[in-house]
């Protein structure tokens, strides 16, 4: 650094970024500070030793721009050297703009050029097959948003044996392990070889029936079930119950081929079936079949406005459809839409009414299992416009029981793909006591894909551990976490001790060698003493790594700039002992203790020689040794 008439220089400087932090909380207090390291001489270059006035400030531009920050303090110089922490008076202003640093000393004007304050990388631990886990209370674990059209939020399907696309499980009084809502559309859609299988989980009495499919509507041409017709004005079932505890139908069948019900009608505004009860306990429609492959009741309508079945229950505790079957399907729907479900009043957080309510209390009995094989076919595809509406609740109590299981095979399908346009609303919202909240896995694609437009895509909380934990199975650790973005964190903890940064190298060179910079820039092993060419020594195993190309970076190395790494050393030109200052030696690609030379009684490091400080000792021969890597 340079200015008029100097009466002090700083000939070496050397900034590290320690922690610069605003609104995030921790444990313990971080400081805000950036430690600096230079080498105060006069005006005739000779090291100055004494305590000297210091003023640092930090600037938006090279020149001229803001003033952000600045701190005076003293700082002690021996033999010109000193090292010193300037504390950042506003950390919001290292939010990833350029900065540069100022120095004056004492009445002195500011020195220049300013010094660039380079950029330290974080990382995050993310990545397909993350385990996110903890109660994150009232934010999500999980927040998936799509923001685009004709694209569904969820998708689910799987094409393994008893492996349910979805499986939701709910033990809370009030809680549907399915709650869905549209209020435009389906609140429920299914389609497949089963449109709808629901079982129940516990036995009914004559007083009290648990229904596996219990259907109510309230509006105009909103049936309990809709199943589609082409007659015209033709119900395929239509089911009226008044009587308490009546179900407005009950079907159940045994034989082979056989249908509980079976109704034809051909003509406009025809019924197939109509029952209608008035007293308590009483059913419209009884249907029963012990055969295999059998249907307790079957309705087909083909003319416009006509539903195959059509069920209206008015008593307490009275079901529009019911379904039992003791080895198959209690209710299996197919059609245009597989199931169309809507309630008839709202609930509040006591009592919830949910469209579709699904319950079950055997082992491998999903809640819901849905499967597709159709292009553009979420497994499930839930919408909801109200407030605190969830487009999939699922809650499970039972052991290795997922609230979600959901596994596709076809190109371009997500397992899950939720989408919430809400305030403070959640794609996916998931908690788990015991385990963990979602498990994501893939083969060639996402195990989890978060998307938002104005909010975090995937968004981790843990009370007691890691908000978001990522593990690769490769040999090569590649990768848990990978963006083509930026990344931002508080501070970044990594196993490794080194910062490396891939550069071009002269063929294959084992971990440890120093090099120097040759002719283009290409960097190769050292071979003389006290080279002023050094650049730096190969990384075992970096905890960071700079400049690495999504192609490979092919024809170069990761060279150590920063931090610990092993370092191959000779000590036939001199013991090494821990603390001691190494520089290149005669031995190819090996460093060595480096000598002061004494001018004017001052013993001094050649500048521009010195690779790092000797971690390690070594009394003689050639080895290895840790060092702590600061090139001067």
């Amino acid at each position: 650094m340079s200015r008029k008439n100097p009466t002090y220089l700083i000939l070496v400087a050397v900034l590290t970024l320690v922690c610069l932090t605003a609104g995030i909380a921790m444990a313990a207090p971080v400081t805000q500070s950036i430690t600096y390291q230079g080498k105060l001489t006069n005006a005739a270059g000779s090291p100055l030793t004494g305590t000297y006035s210091v003023t640092f400030k930090l600037y938006d531009a090279s020149t001229g721009g803001t003033t952000l920050s600045t701190d005076t303090h003293s700082v002690i110089a021996t033999n010109g050297l000193f090292t010193t922490s300037i504390a950042v008076t506003d950390s919001k202003s290292v939010d990833g703009r350029a900065l540069w640093l100022g120095i004056k000393v004492g009445s002195d004007p500011e020195m220049t050029p300013r010094q660039e304050i380079r950029p330290v990388p974080y990382a995050l631990s993310l990545r397909p097959g993350a385990v996110i886990t903890g109660d994150a209370g009232a934010n999500p674990s999980l927040k998936v948003i799509n923001t685009g059209a004709n694209v569904a939020s969820l998708i689910a399907g799987t094409t393994g044996t008893n492996s349910p696309a979805l499986f939701a499980s709910a033990q809370g009084t009030g809680s549907p392990a399915v709650y869905a809502l549209s209020p435009n559309d389906i609140g429920v859609y299914g389609s497949g070889k089963t449109g709808a299988y629901f079982t129940s989980n516990l036995g009914g009495t004559a007083s009290t029936e648990h229904a596996a499919v219990n259907v109510t509507t309230v509006y105009d041409f909103n049936p309990g079930i809709g199943v589609l017709t082409t007659g015209a004005y033709s119900k395929g079932v239509s089911v009226l119950t008044r009587g308490i505890y009546g179900g407005g139908m009950y079907v159940r069948s045994e034989g082979q081929y056989s249908a509980g019900l079976d109704a034809h009608m051909r003509e406009s505004d025809s019924v197939g079936v109509l029952a209608v009860t008035y007293d308590d306990n009483s059913i419209g429609v009884f249907g029963m079949s012990e055969g295999a492959d059998c249907i307790g009741v079957e309705a087909y309508s083909t003319g416009p406005r006509s539903d195959a079945v059509s069920a209206l229950a008015q008593g307490f505790g009275g079901r529009g459809v019911y379904g039992e079957s003791s080895y198959s399907t209690g209710v299996s729907g197919k059609g245009k839409e597989g199931g169309s479900f809507t309630t008839n009043q709202a609930g509040n957080a006591a009592n919830i009414y949910p469209g579709v309510n699904v319950s079950t209390a055997f082992a491998w009995n999903p809640g819901i299992q849905v499967r597709t094989t159709g292009s553009d076919s979420p497994g499930i595809s839930t919408v909801t416009g109200s407030t605190n509406s969830d487009g999939f609740n699922a809650i499970t109590n039972g052991y290795n029981s997922d609230g979600l299981d959901s596994y596709t095979t076809g190109d371009y399908s997500y397992g899950l793909y939720a989408r919430a346009t809400g305030a403070a609303s959640r794609g996916v919202y998931a908690v788990s006591q015991q385990s963990e909240g979602v498990i994501g896995s893939g083969v060639s694609a996402a195990g989890v894909k978060g998307e938002s437009t104005n909010k975090a895509g995937v968004w981790g909380v843990s009370t007691n551990d890691v908000g978001v934990y990522a593990v690769t199975d490769r040999t090569d650790n590649k990768y848990g976490v990978y963006t083509p973005d930026r990344i931002s964190a508080l501070a970044y903890d990594t196993n490794a001790g080194d910062v490396a940064e891939y550069m071009p190298v002269t063929g294959g060179i084992s971990p440890g060698t120093v090099l120097v910079i040759g002719k283009g820039g290409i960097l190769s092993p050292s071979s003389a003493a006290y080279d002023t060419h050094v650049a730096g020594i190969i990384s075992t195993a970096p905890g960071v790594s700079l400049g690495t190309k999504e192609g490979g970076n092919a024809g170069e190395a990761l060279v150590a700039v920063a931090g610990r790494v092993p370092c191959r050393v000779d000590a036939s030109y001199g013991a090494i002992l821990e603390g001691d200052l190494l520089t290149s030696s005669p031995t190819t690609g090996h460093a060595m203790r480096a000598e002061p030379v004494t001018i004017d009684g001052i013993e001094l490091y050649r500048p521009g020689t010195v690779i790092g400080k000797a971690m390690g000792s070594l009394q003689s021969g050639t080895g290895a040794i840790e060092v702590l890597v600061t090139l001067q």
